[in-house]
């Protein structure tokens, strides 16, 4: 037999900020986007915003989040 809770309005689900409010549900990661650490990317790569990562860029990116 499973026991499930009704959660209304705000609460935290599997590390997701879940907000309910006027039929909508809103779900966020603030605190996990907030938490990551910045990777520095050379000046003169960051001119070129469209260009398509490195295998070492996308290697340290991987680093800070995980695969």
């Amino acid at each position: 037999m499973i026991h499930l809770k009704e959660k209304t309005e705000e609460f935290r689900y599997c590390g997701k900020n879940v907000v309910q409010a006027n039929g909508t549900v809103t779900i966020g990661q603030v605190d996990a986007t907030e938490a990551l650490e910045y990777q520095m990317i050379e000046k003169g790569r960051r001119k070129d915003v469209n260009s398509p990562l490195t295998e070492a860029e996308k290697t340290d990116f991987r680093a800070l989040i995980g695969p």
